[in-house]
C-alpha cells in the first residue's frame, strides 16, 4: 500500500510542476448554432393595455387598429360634465369612464392614450407623444375665450424600464403640440429600446370616489361670456412624432 501511495504522489507532482504527460487531454472547445426564424408581422389587433396595469381594455375597442406599425391606437374623450353660467372662475376635473377590462370586468378608468410601435430595428428611432387642442367652441362660432385644458400626473402603470417616459409638471394644451412622453431607441451598451409594443399613458389617478381624475382639468376664467344651454367642444389631436 505504501508503494501505491508514493507512485500516485509522483504522478500528481509531475503534472503540477509542468511536466506534460503523454496522451494527456488539453483544453478543448466546440461550437454550435442556435437559430430561430421570424415570419412577417401578423395582422392581429394590437393590445390596448389597461392604464392601471394588470390586463387589457376590451371595451371601448381600439379606435385605430389597422395600417401603420407606428401610431396612436386609442385616445379617450375628455368629459367635464356640466358647468354653470357664472362670472366666477371655474376649475373642473375630467370625469372617469366606465370600461371593460380583462382583469376586473367593468371598472372605472381615468382618460388615457395608447401608443403602438412595432417597427423593426432598421426603422427604429426615438419618438415623442404630443397633443394639441383647438379652442372650445359652441358650434355657432362662439369661443369660450381663455378656457384651457391642462394635463398633469401623467404616468405609465408599473414603472417598467421599457415604458416611454412621461413628462412631469402641468401641460396646458393649445394649438401648438405639447410633449407628453418620450421613447428612445437602442444606442449601444447599457441602453435599451423603450416604447416598443403597446403602452397606455394614464392621465392622473382616480379621485372623488373614482368619479374624477386628478390629471385633467378645465379652467374657465372669470368674467367671460358663457352661452347657456349649449355644448362647447375642443378637438384634441394626439400624435406620435419621430425625433432625430
Amino acid at each position: 500500500m505504501k508503494k501505491i501511495n508514493l507512485l500516485t504522489v509522483a504522478l500528481l507532482a509531475s503534472s503540477v510542476l509542468g511536466g506534460t504527460l503523454v496522451n494527456a487531454d488539453t483544453d478543448s472547445s466546440a461550437t454550435s448554432i442556435g437559430k430561430v426564424s421570424v415570419g412577417t408581422l401578423t395582422e392581429e389587433l394590437p393590445e390596448n393595455p389597461d392604464p392601471e396595469g394588470g390586463g387589457e381594455i376590451t371595451d371601448p375597442e381600439i379606435t385605430n387598429p389597422e395600417g401603420s406599425r407606428f401610431k396612436v391606437i386609442h385616445a379617450s374623450n375628455l368629459e367635464f360634465g356640466e358647468v354653470v353660467v357664472t362670472a366666477k372662475e371655474q376649475i373642473v376635473k375630467a370625469q372617469t369612464s366606465e370600461v371593460t377590462t380583462t382583469s376586473e370586468g367593468v371598472a372605472k378608468r381615468v382618460p388615457w392614450v395608447t401608443t403602438y410601435d412595432m417597427r423593426n430595428s432598421t426603422e427604429r428611432s426615438d419618438w415623442e407623444l404630443k397633443a394639441s387642442a383647438t379652442p372650445l367652441e359652441d358650434g355657432n362660432g362662439h369661443v369660450l375665450r381663455g378656457a384651457e385644458i391642462t394635463l398633469y400626473n401623467l404616468n405609465y402603470a408599473g414603472d417598467s424600464e421599457r415604458a416611454p417616459k412621461a413628462e412631469t409638471g402641468k401641460i396646458t394644451l393649445g394649438t401648438s403640440a405639447q410633449k407628453l412622453a418620450t421613447a428612445t431607441a437602442y444606442s449601444g451598451e447599457g441602453t435599451q429600446d423603450t416604447g416598443v409594443g403597446s403602452w397606455s399613458l394614464a392621465m392622473g389617478y382616480k379621485t372623488n370616489d373614482e368619479l374624477e381624475t386628478d390629471g385633467v382639468e378645465l379652467r374657465i376664467p372669470s368674467n367671460i361670456v358663457i352661452n347657456e344651454g349649449v355644448e362647447y367642444t375642443s378637438t384634441i389631436t394626439w400624435e406620435m412624432a419621430t425625433t432625430p
